[in-house]
């Protein structure tokens, strides 16, 4: 997954946390908003959790979309 993302996404993505396990945080370089994306990755039956639902205030959180991606490990 991740290098699929590195591929179609260039360095137009920020990943933290890619090696440290099923889970990492991933923040696009774009001015399509939390909402675009999120439609999209439904659409792609991908599963995003918005960082939003963190922040205390929007002022707080970065203007740049920022999500939490899961990887599921085939059994």
């Amino acid at each position: 997954m991740i290098d699929e993302l590195n591929k179609r996404f260039g360095d137009r993505i920020k990943m933290e946390g890619a090696n440290a396990g099923l889970h990492f945080v991933i923040t696009f370089d774009t001015q399509r908003s939390y909402r675009i994306i999120n439609k999209r990755a439904e659409y792609e039956k991908l599963e995003l959790y918005s960082m939003q639902r963190f922040y205390l205030s929007e002022n707080s959180f970065s203007k740049k979309p920022t999500f939490i991606l899961g990887c599921q490990l085939a059994a």
